[in-house]
């Protein structure tokens, strides 16, 4: 996720002033030629620091460490290209962890300016720490330049999480009797091809009543998104107080990639009965010093081979110190970064008009706040933006300093306008800068990064009105309306959904995926068929239950012939073709209604599934597909409490980008049922466990209630 990025125009200076070390400001200055036998680099966006080991590079090197932004990869650019070490140095990155709390052991790469990619050897620590956070750092040995990219979270501070690699779910801290034994779960979420082995040690008050070593081989099949599986660790409150367990991960991919990652959580035992928890020790304030001071065999272990990757293990306890100075607490106030746009489909060369939304609290004197507004291109597409009455640009940056200072929302208005087709984002930055006064009376900057948003859009050529005759989405329902003699155009309403809430409301909300999960175009109407039209259309017929000429339809019983009548005629058309078979995926099309207007039998899901998209209804009429049966459709009454089959005569036509459903209107208690459409896309788990795979949309939104049936 590192690749195509542009670099930034805005460069941020920050600096971490060092005992025994030479402060480094975004770059390494060694004019003048000074001996600088060990140096500290730190990256533009305060979150990489590059350590160049004495004697690695000539004094007059200007290395300079910049990162670089795009449209879902991250990548720091080391320069002066093509710069060699006479010993490896390293580049220290403060990570995040996923929106679901797993830790990153990312994959480095190094990127040489000819095009060349070469695996990078990477440690990763992790460990709860002050407070009780969880600090992570990533190392990885820089044996030349000049960029190294990896996927990373995107920012800790919104948990918008990509990865590469391995993902590994860390247990909270343990509070547990002396005596008691429990097994918890290491989540691993391998991503490549290769071997990855797991050990664990427990020391102090706790011990583990087993060995764990695991030992695993990971092919992935073809378009996988990798492989999930459960590490057992056993563990037993042997003594009174504070334990410690320590897993190592070592992930070696097929093409030669090495990650060997250290993660580190407590356990606290207490004599029973529990009156209160023994106190904490003092805990370390970052992961290099949860290492530094461990002394069991695993922590020995990754020391022994971090030294030898190195040449030393003492650069952590530096590399600490630095830490500590730039991300000092005390200078971290409260932050919070919104990005609201106006479309997800943005039209090639329409103006629009986007805010950016910022609060921060607790700023300390001479704090300054930057924001920084970008669009990136992504293929061959073009996002400019524009300050309020401003010209187009790459990006701009305002300082906002002195309105985020009152912690009152400071919202920035901008533009933005698509000048080519191709999918793009919208970036905002949102950056503190920290004045001090050096020894000598200088003015120094210590940089925090307080936040980053994408919003990716799709840019798009201008084109027919929506639920027009030049529609490209109303190609398919229009030539299903000829079979019917209805034209879909003129019953037809334009969706806009550009996000979907899950139905647990633990995952939350998502941007919808302007794909087959995603509902464009409805529309509906009251239809007379008569015993000709109803023998031509499903009995003869133009429309056979199972594949057909004109679409697949879908049959409860395609035994049982459709009756003429009044019928309830509805469509829902996507953003692209469904498939009509997936090797992998399973797909939910819902048509559901309050099919006799009494809200109270309605069906209400439990208080954790609250955001059901079947809420507030009392019949379904679903198109289901799984890898293994197919696609059917299936029929529920869930007006008795507890949802129940039935027998129906309706059929569901999907063809193309359509669904066209046609249902008795005698299966219906009133004439024209309230109602909601819905669409979802997962792996076989509704998306409910990592890696949380799943797309979808619903309208209206289930906190919306029901829309009326269309005229």
């Amino acid at each position: 996720m590192l690749v195509g990025m542009k670099r930034r125009d805005l460069r941020v200076v920050c600096c971490a002033l060092l005992v025994g070390a030479t402060t480094a400001c975004g770059s390494d200055d060694a004019s003048g030629g000074a001996s600088k036998p060990e140096r500290f680099v730190w990256s533009d966006d305060g979150r990489a620091m590059l350590w160049v080991p004495p004697g690695a590079a000539p004094a007059s090197a200007d290395i300079r460490v910049t990162l670089e932004t795009g449209t879902d990869e991250w990548s720091y650019l080391l320069e002066p290209s093509g710069l060699g070490f006479a010993a490896p140095a390293a580049l220290f990155l403060r990570l995040g962890n996923t929106a679901d709390g797993a830790s990153v052991l990312p994959l480095p790469e190094l990127e040489s300016a000819g095009g060349g990619v070469e695996a990078l050897g990477a440690f990763v620590l992790g460990a709860s720490v002050t407070a009780g956070l969880r600090d992570s750092w990533m190392i990885a040995p820089v044996p030349h330049f000049s960029k190294v990219k990896t996927r990373l979270p995107l920012n800790p501070d919104q948990n918008i999480a990509w990865s590469q690699g391995v993902q590994v779910h860390i247990p909270s801290e343990a509070y547990m009797d002396v005596g008691q034994t429990w097994t918890t779960d290491l989540r691993v979420w391998a991503q490549y091809d290769g071997n990855y082995i797991i050990t664990a040690e427990a020391s102090g008050a706790a011990r583990l009543t087993k060995p764990v070593s695991n030992d695993r081989i990971v092919y992935l099949s073809p378009g996988g998104n990798g492989d999930v599986y459960d590490v057992e660790v056993p563990l037993e409150c042997q003594s009174e107080g504070h334990g410690t367990v320590e897993v190592r991960v070592q992930a070696i991919t097929s093409g030669g990639a090495v990650t060997d990652g250290w993660l580190a959580w407590g356990v606290h035992c207490s004599q029973p009965p529990p009156a209160v928890a023994p106190p904490k020790p003092e805990p370390a304030t970052d992961a290099g010093a949860a290492l530094r001071d461990s002394g069991t065999a695993t922590a020995e272990a990754l020391k022994a081979a971090l030294a030898e990757k190195l040449g030393t293990d003492q650069v952590l306890g530096k590399a600490a110190e630095a830490f500590a100075q730039a991300f000092d607490p005390s200078y971290a106030g409260e932050s919070s970064l919104s990005l609201n746009l106006p479309c997800t489909e943005c039209v090639v060369d329409t103006p629009y008009m986007a805010t950016a939304t910022v609060v921060t609290k607790d700023l300390k004197d001479h704090d300054s706040v930057l924001l920084t507004l970008s669009g990136h291109a992504s293929s061959s597409s073009t996002v400019l933006v524009s300050p309020p009455a401003g010209s187009e640009q790459a990006s701009f940056t305002q300082d906002i300093s002195q309105a985020s200072a009152s912690g009152a929302p400071v919202e920035l208005d901008f533009g933005f306008v698509c000048k080519q087709a191709g999918p793009a984002t919208v970036s905002a930055y949102h950056e503190l800068r920290h004045a001090t006064m050096s020894f000598d009376s200088l003015v120094e900057y210590r940089y925090r990064s307080l936040g980053f948003q994408n919003r990716r859009i799709e840019c798009v050529a201008p084109q027919a009105a929506p639920c027009s005759d030049g529609d490209p989405l109303m190609q398919t329902v229009t030539t299903l309306g000829a079979f019917f003699g209805i034209n879909p155009v003129a019953l037809c309403s334009s969706l806009t959904i550009q996000d979907i809430l899950h139905s647990l409301l633990t995952i939350g909300k998502k941007l919808v995926a302007n794909d087959f999960s995603t509902l464009k175009r409805f529309g509906g109407m009251l239809l007379g068929l008569s015993p000709a039209q109803v023998a031509q259309l499903f009995n003869n017929s133009d429309f056979p239950c199972g594949p057909g000429a004109n679409g697949l339809t879908l049959c409860v019983d395609a035994q049982v012939p459709v009756p003429d009548g009044d019928f309830l005629l509805l469509y829902a058309t996507v953003a692209s073709p469904i498939p009509t078979a997936d090797s992998t995926n399973h797909f939910q099309y819902g048509f559901v209604f309050d099919a006799d207007g009494l809200a109270a039998n309605n069906y209400q899901p439990s208080a954790q599934y609250a955001n059901d998209f079947f809420k507030g209804t009392d019949r379904w009429y679903a198109a289901e597909y799984t890898p293994a049966a197919g696609w059917k459709l299936n029929v529920t009454d869930a007006s008795g409490g507890g949802p129940v089959s039935v027998a129906s005569n309706a059929r569901l036509i999907i063809s193309g980008n359509t669904l066209l459903l046609l249902v008795p209107r005698s299966e219906v208690g009133v004439a024209t049922p309230s109602l909601r459409l819905t669409a979802f896309r997962h792996k076989g788990d509704y998306g409910i466990n990592p890696p949380h795979d799943w797309d979808g949309s619903v309208w209206p939104a289930v906190a919306d209630g029901l829309a009326p049936f269309p005229n």
